[in-house]
């Protein structure tokens, strides 16, 4: 079950049977962005705006999300929580849509 934001419909929060947000999606439609530019929305989603976005543990780099990359790891400095992101790309490389929910990939420490 979700719900929409009140103030940007395009953000659908994902919920348990407890109403605790498991996951969010935000949907670019019908103006599709550049990777990068989850890079902000996720900053503003999350409440933080020093995310470290890594694919494994021995990265020190951050990078900005591409077409390559449509699975990632995101922490947050401020809440020492872990996420995974994932990208849906439309053809001409452009972001339709992303999710974020916590967790991470095994190899993120």
């Amino acid at each position: 079950m979700y719900y929409a934001d009140k103030v940007d419909p395009n953000i659908r929060y994902f919920i348990d049977d407890s109403h605790k947000v498991t996951a969010i999606k935000y949907m670019y439609e019908p103006n599709h962005k550049p990777g990068h530019s989850t890079v902000i929305e996720l900053s503003a989603l999350l409440n933080d705006k020093h995310l470290k976005f890594t694919n494994d543990k021995q990265s020190d780099d951050d990078f900005y999300p591409s077409s390559s990359d449509k699975t990632f790891n995101v922490y947050s400095p401020k809440y020492k929580k872990w996420y995974h992101a994932t990208l849906q790309f439309n053809s001409k490389d452009k972001v339709s849509q992303f999710s974020v929910w916590e967790g991470k990939s095994d190899d993120a420490e």
